[in-house]
């Protein structure tokens, strides 16, 4: 709810999907290609459980990919040579978000 209300309050011409690949893997939200999110309800995100995430990292390349989860605090994981991944904390991808950090 928060991203739509973001989008429509600042009026961006963005539209919020979800990916999926033929084998199932998944991301949560995606934002135009550009922004990867994926939302976990844990303190401690496994890369095993961000498997459709760096799927679609590999594939579409986008300018952010962010975990969003209950961690105390953000940091950046490097995955691959190519790859970085935020893992953030909820209250603080919100506050980034609506600072305007992603758009």
């Amino acid at each position: 709810m928060e991203l739509i209300a973001y989008i429509g309050i600042n009026h961006l011409n963005a539209t919020i999907n979800y990916w999926r690949s033929k084998t199932g893997l998944e991301v949560d939200f995606v934002i135009d290609g550009k922004l990867a999110i994926e939302v976990k309800l844990t303190a401690d995100p496994k890369p095993k459980d961000l498997k459709g995430l760096f799927a679609f990292c590999d594939d579409y390349q986008p300018n952010f990919a962010i975990v969003v989860c209950t961690c105390d605090k953000p940091r950046l994981v490097q995955h691959k040579e190519n790859m970085q991944y935020y893992i953030l904390p909820w209250q603080y991808f919100l506050e980034q978000l609506w600072a305007g950090k992603y758009f």
